[in-house]
């Protein structure tokens, strides 16, 4: 059983749930907040492209350049 039917109901659910917090979200921005997440916990570019279904790794890259400062971070500790 699917939770979300399709794309559309999806895209309702999350414009629904920014109304109720008075934000205006979407479900592009859910991916990208996801896709910084990844970054911050340190997964490396070709990691987290593969896990948000990207053909290039520069879409990875550019949020990994946003998180900047915990990626050097965690680049620092592991090294």
């Amino acid at each position: 059983m699917e939770l979300i039917p399709n794309r559309q109901k999806a895209h309702y659910i999350i414009r629904d749930v920014g109304k109720r917090i008075n934000k205006k979200v979407f479900p592009h921005s859910l991916r990208g907040t996801f896709a910084t997440i990844l970054a911050k916990k340190g997964f490396n570019p070709f990691e987290i492209k593969d896990v948000m279904g990207w053909s290039k790794i520069d879409v990875a890259m550019s949020y990994i350049s946003m998180v900047g400062t915990y990626v050097k971070e965690a680049f620092r500790q592991k090294w």
